[in-house]
């Protein structure tokens, strides 16, 4: 399969973003941001260069690890939406479909970069908010909400290769409210200079790198032999002789 890095360029700021790149999926969603709803399984996304990613630091990463699926920090409190376009509080992660890797964005948000396939999407129902010049957000409801209408693919994305990518100019947040496997996702160190957490320690991307390495060895020491092949494909480098 295509690295993210190799498939496509990454995500380009436009200009039009420099006003909302500081804006958090944790402000309040509004009921007339709301443009209907999307089936992820009715789109086609079959494009092998579609990723998506979660940026953190190293103690998400540990328990990613230590429980081995993508959970949900608890201490997100997350506007939802129902089927009748009602706005109430939910738990949920930050994602995004943007790759920001050396972006100003990216860097803001984490130590490490979560990369996922767009397969692991398959069956999830998502409403789409359209928060600003450029700038979506899709959040995850349960399967089979119908919030608003029904949006074709294209509406969000491009079509290329046979199948649809986003756009490179284009802001996507996803925001997931269900666990995630792990299986299948690659894991690494990206550069993080800048940081929205006062104090952060990770912000030399070698040593994060080694610490990754390291810590994964020590760790897949301890987990059964059936989820070793996980650490293996989501830590080459930790594996090469």
């Amino acid at each position: 399969m295509t690295g993210p890095s190799q498939g496509r360029q990454a995500w380009e700021m436009p200009p039009s973003a420099e006003g909302h790149t500081k804006m958090s999926t944790t402000s309040p969603f509004k009921t007339n941001e709301v443009r209907g709803h999307l089936n992820w399984c009715t789109l086609g996304y079959q494009n092998p260069n579609f990723f998506w990613y979660h940026y953190c630091h190293q103690r998400h990463i540990q328990e990613m690890l230590t429980k081995c699926k993508f959970s949900l920090p608890l201490r997100s409190k997350l506007e939802h939406i129902d089927a009748d376009c009602v706005l109430k509080k939910s738990k949920g992660t930050w994602c995004t479909l943007n790759d920001y890797q050396g972006s100003p964005l990216g860097c803001e948000h984490g130590s490490f970069m979560a990369c996922f396939t767009s397969r692991l999407l398959f069956g999830k129902t998502f409403a789409v908010l359209e928060r600003g010049p450029e700038y979506w957000v899709l959040l995850e409801c349960k399967p089979g909400t119908t919030i608003g209408p029904l949006l074709h693919p294209g509406f969000l994305f491009c079509h290329e290769d046979g199948g649809y990518l986003p756009h490179k100019r284009v802001r996507y947040d996803l925001i997931l409210t269900k666990p995630t496997s792990l299986y299948g996702a690659t894991i690494r160190s990206v550069p993080h200079h800048n940081c929205r957490s006062n104090g952060c320690r990770e912000l030399d991307q070698e040593v994060n790198r080694q610490w990754l390495i390291d810590y994964v060895r020590c760790e897949v020491k301890r987990v059964p032999r059936s989820r070793t092949s996980m650490f293996e494909r989501a830590f080459p480098e930790a594996f090469a002789v």
